[in-house]
């Protein structure tokens, strides 16, 4: 019986260490910062057309944009922790209208695509720039202005999840 609890001991040692699995996804957690304000992000209202990811939601920094003839930047932060050495890291975006991405101070991508209007996703690996310990995501969103339109022919919103799985 003896021998039998030493094999058991020194396999459960030798098997590697179980993955663990993070999401960081879009919502009322995340941080928004521009024009004299500085806040929690807000579920925004979201155009027929625009993209999904499960798990995300579209946020903005109002549920409505306040001026949509007029051009609105804000920056979304977020930090979050890896508790193991990431081995795989796969962020799935989208944004209304153009936007600029970073993890840890890192630039990841940027896009000034008018056609795209949050109606696609696009994906990065962010394996090299994922760390173990403390993590921090700023994307830098612009909704771009738009001559006579209202606040539901010009919205804007930030929609994001990151998978990141660790040993």
């Amino acid at each position: 019986m003896r021998q039998y609890f030493v094999l058991v001991a020194l396999l459960a040692f030798l098997s590697p260490a179980s993955a663990g699995y993070l999401e960081v996804v879009s919502d009322e957690s995340w941080t928004v910062e521009g024009r004299n304000y500085i806040g929690n992000a807000v579920g925004t209202w979201v155009h027929s057309l625009w993209a999904s990811v499960p798990g995300a939601k579209w946020i903005w920094k109002s549920y409505l944009i306040e001026n949509p003839t007029a051009e609105e930047s804000y920056a979304f932060q977020k930090e979050f922790n890896v508790a193991g050495f990431p081995t795989s890291s796969f962020l799935t975006f989208s944004a209304d209208n153009s936007y600029a991405i970073f993890l840890n101070g890192n630039f990841i991508g940027a896009s000034q695509d008018l056609a795209y209007g949050g109606r696609k996703t696009v994906t990065f690996d962010l394996l090299s720039r994922t760390i173990q310990g403390r993590n921090v995501v700023q994307v830098v969103v612009l909704n771009w202005a738009q001559a006579g339109s209202g606040v539901y022919d010009n919205p804007a919103g930030l929609l994001f999840k990151l998978a990141i799985t660790y040993n």
